[in-house]
């Protein structure tokens, strides 16, 4: 039987007119995140992780993405990008930042990252479409990880939820009216950034626990 694990949000009183930081609990995890539109420390926090894991090996992130429900034909950037290594997570709002900095680019199109989530495919190719993301990083799709692990296809075809329940044993909350918020808003609730934060955190402690076999 799988786990109930209760989530919650902490503000750390770190606001700046840069960036605001939180600890989301979730379970026994303490994740430090970072909620920004700006270059300038979407930069900073990639050369304090690069700098905190070198010589490590490569550096498995988990990487989400969240955008406003799309209505009629009109279809909705990507509003937020979440990237998670370890216990760190950083969500930068792509459609209020005022530009993806050189440093993000060269980090993800780095032969030393190895990205990890549901669909990731769908979701680069959503970055590329909009926001002109034109790199490449080294990517694997949790669900076909998953599924060659256990031997179960199904798998190819499940949810983030469905993940978290079968590898991590844990049954995650994803409430719908959260999940089809509006993510381009340029203060997002706390709701939003707990839930974005443990998005991306889950891809990566997926990642975490398959990756002995899938290097």
């Amino acid at each position: 039987m799988a786990k109930v694990v209760r989530s919650s949000i902490v503000d750390e009183n770190l606001y700046s007119n840069k960036h605001s930081t939180y600890i989301v609990h979730f379970g026994t995890a303490a994740i430090r995140t970072t909620v920004t539109s700006l270059s300038g420390v979407v930069t900073s926090w990639i050369f304090g992780i690069s700098d905190s894991t070198s010589g490590f090996g490569r550096l498995l992130v988990g990487l989400h993405i969240e955008w406003r429900p799309n209505e009629s034909q009109y279809f909705n950037p990507a509003a937020t990008l979440q990237i998670c290594v370890d216990d760190r997570c950083l969500i930068f709002q792509l459609v209020h930042a005022d530009l993806v900095p050189p440093v993000l680019k060269y980090f993800m199109a780095s032969s030393h990252c190895l990205f990890v989530g549901v669909d990731i495919e769908s979701d680069l190719e959503k970055l590329r479409s909009d926001h002109n993301f034109d790199f490449f990083p080294n990517c694997k799709d949790l669900r076909s990880l998953a599924a060659e692990r256990y031997g179960v296809e199904d798998l190819r075809r499940s949810d983030l939820k469905r993940l978290v329940h079968d590898v991590l044993n844990v049954d995650i909350e994803k409430p719908a009216n959260v999940e089809t918020s509006r993510w381009d808003l340029e203060c997002l609730s706390r709701a939003q950034i707990k839930h974005a934060a443990i998005d991306a955190y889950a891809c990566f402690e997926i990642g975490r626990a398959l990756r002995a076999t899938h290097t």
